[in-house]
């Protein structure tokens, strides 16, 4: 099994974020039909494929960005996270900020992360910029906020920063915080 393989295999152990907004209905891109069938190992094509590719070909470029616009470094985190106490809950974030009053480096540590920030890195085609609202605030599409919602509740962070690059040239930065 090579990693790709082992790390689709270790997803499967429970519920990530992006699981959440679809076993709700609230996700555009999957069903809770989707979900089960993943889990089980039985996925289907669903047709967005070509997103899914180039969301995570241009997370780098966004989080690159994150780091230009606002004067804070990232790191990835090269883990699926696990609640300490309902291992169900799993979070695969798009990266740690490093905040260096806390820790010079992000790691896992005693069930939590040592940082207070992560970052979510996302990409939305051009004509779904109006379900985003103000840049600074939560408004964001009720899919990544649960996402985020998720991964706070797993890491014990404090805020999400979640930036976008809408129509490929629309960057736009949000702050979840822990609710």
């Amino acid at each position: 099994m090579n990693a790709r393989e082992q790390w689709l295999a270790d997803r499967r152990k429970g519920i990530g974020g992006s699981d959440i907004g679809a076993i709700l209905g609230l996700s555009p891109h999957r069903t809770p039909m989707d979900v089960f069938l993943d889990k089980r190992g039985e996925t289907q094509p669903n047709g967005n494929e070509q997103a899914m590719y180039w969301g995570t070909v241009l997370e780098d470029v966004v989080a690159h960005e994150y780091q230009k616009r606002t004067d804070r470094k990232v790191q990835r985190v090269n883990k699926i996270l696990a609640h300490p106490e309902h291992d169900f809950m799993l979070a695969n974030i798009d990266r740690a900020i490093i905040v260096p009053e806390i820790a010079g480096n992000v790691r896992w540590k005693d069930g939590r992360l040592t940082t207070d920030r992560i970052l979510e890195c996302k990409t939305a085609n051009g004509f779904a910029a109006d379900q985003w609202g103000d840049v600074g605030t939560d408004n964001v599409p009720d899919a990544y906020l649960l996402q985020c919602q998720w991964y706070l509740g797993i890491t014990r962070a404090d805020v999400a920063d979640l930036a976008v690059l809408i129509g490929g040239s629309d960057y736009r930065l949000y702050r979840i915080a822990r609710a």
